[in-house]
């Protein structure tokens, strides 16, 4: 009888502790979410360019600035699909220079 007791005791000890060990693990993959929620909305506020309609054509603006960076000699914006003009007229936020170029490209073509 003894001996049931005891490992009763020592199940029951073995149990929490695994519980104790997976809610720590879990509250960790929980800060590491967060912190990754936080670094992806400080890259959000970052912006560097923003891809919009200027004068019928496309332009590349500074988050910073009220005039633009460079503007596209061709394609002239109503010659564009609505849905990219409607895009181009709210503005597409670019992160990267590279997202940019490719951007562009897409434009230019």
């Amino acid at each position: 009888m003894k001996s049931k007791t005891i490992f009763g005791i020592i199940t029951a000890l073995a149990l929490v502790f695994s519980v104790i060990t997976l809610t720590m693990q879990f509250r960790s993959e929980g800060k590491e979410i967060k912190q990754q929620i936080i670094k992806q909305t400080e890259i959000d506020t970052d912006t560097k360019f923003i891809i919009k309609e200027y004068n019928n054509k496309i332009a590349v603006f500074s988050a910073e600035k009220q005039e633009p960076l460079y503007v596209l000699e061709s394609p002239y914006v109503y010659d564009l699909p609505i849905k990219d003009r409607k895009l181009l007229s709210e503005g597409i936020t670019v992160y990267t220079e590279s997202e940019l170029t490719s951007l562009l490209e897409d434009y230019d073509n």
